[in-house]
């Protein structure tokens, strides 16, 4: 039986942009929720819905720096964008993600 947890995080991830908001913040540690959306070609209020859900779910950490904050990967987190970037063979130099964290 998966724990409420589980089935969040399935729900969460089994889409296109919060994958690639976890890879981005795997790939770039420190990034704000601008950054996140200008990145991953989301738009800014759909990419904090997603932080703040992976937030609550222990993946996300964030801390305020001014008046942004910034976010970086728990080790729960860390392990997961991992198995994402196994699982779907992303590669840094042809990802399109990985440009434009550049």
């Amino acid at each position: 039986m998966k724990s409420k947890t589980q089935s969040k995080a399935r729900e969460l991830f089994l889409k296109d942009k919060p994958t690639e908001i976890a890879i981005a913040v795997k790939r770039k540690p420190s990034l704000n929720a601008r950054k996140i959306s200008e990145t991953t070609d989301t738009t800014y209020s759909h990419a904090v819905r997603v932080l703040n859900k992976m937030e609550k779910l222990d993946l996300l950490n964030s801390k305020r720096k001014g008046r942004s904050k910034k976010y970086s990967l728990t080790e729960k987190g860390d392990k997961l964008s991992e198995g994402l970037i196994e699982t779907f063979g992303i590669s840094p130099k042809d990802s399109e993600l990985e440009r434009n964290l550049d």
